[in-house]
């Protein structure tokens, strides 16, 4: 669903997930990319923030989080963002 843009019923979703497995790294993450996508930036940090406290090694993460906190004009925290993004996936 989220692929083909139905991003609220993918949303739904991925609440669901959450609320049988909290820590679900993938539903944090998207709900993250999903207000990204819909522009609520700083809303898309704090989930994918979340998603970053349950695995810190994922480099898509801190991708997506440099892209928010881009459009939030928080640069140098971008910035800080796609330097931990290229050290975990050169």
């Amino acid at each position: 669903m989220h692929q083909t843009g139905r991003l609220s019923e993918a949303e739904e979703i991925y609440r669901q997930v959450l609320k049988a497995q909290p820590s679900h790294w993938d539903s944090l993450h998207s709900l993250g990319v999903i207000h990204y996508q819909r522009g609520d930036h700083k809303e898309a940090v704090r989930q994918i923030d979340a998603a970053i406290r349950v695995n810190p090694t994922i480099a898509a993460a801190y991708r997506t989080r440099g892209n928010a906190l881009q459009k939030l004009r928080q640069f140098d925290d971008a910035v800080t963002s796609y330097n931990k993004a290229i050290s975990l996936a050169p």
